[in-house]
């Protein structure tokens, strides 16, 4: 891990978080044709989770959007810090309201996010090429190209 460096390690965390949301969309959306899908989330937000600020045709709504759109920006190593807000909110709003006693797992999680919120993507990753870019930009360096540097 050491010869990595730290991008190895930011690179996998963020497709762990990645895969993990993306595979509660995957389960979410999985069934028959004709389920439909914002009427069971919807009934699993009113029966089971019950938040008490939104109401649980938005909550279920804005799960599935967190959870679709998200693990999109994590595979595509883009916005990264800005993809993980979202995901640090729901798991506060989770350990909070839904599953106080998965306090340990949402602490993980949790741990995950804020790391890759703080340090960063790493060098794997599309925001780090583009940073270089601005920058170079910036130095007025002709013809950079991030690949060749």
């Amino acid at each position: 891990m050491r010869r990595l460096g730290p991008g190895a390690f930011t690179f996998r965390a963020r497709l762990g978080a990645g895969d993990s949301l993306g595979s509660a969309a995957d389960a979410g959306l999985a069934g028959e044709p004709s389920f439909d899908v914002a009427a069971a989330l919807a009934a699993l937000f009113a029966d089971e989770y019950r938040l008490p600020l939104l109401p649980p045709e938005l909550a279920a709504r804005l799960a599935m959007m967190v959870e679709i759109g998200v693990p999109l920006l994590l595979f595509a190593w883009l916005a990264t810090r800005l993809a993980t807000l979202p995901l640090i909110a729901m798991t506060l709003v989770i350990v909070t309201f839904v599953y106080p006693a998965s306090w340990v797992e949402s602490l993980l999680w949790g741990r995950v996010l804020v790391m890759i919120l703080t340090r960063g993507p790493g060098v794997i990753s599309l925001d780090h090429l583009i940073e270089r870019w601005f920058t170079a930009r910036e130095q007025g360096v002709p013809s950079f190209h991030p690949a060749r540097a």
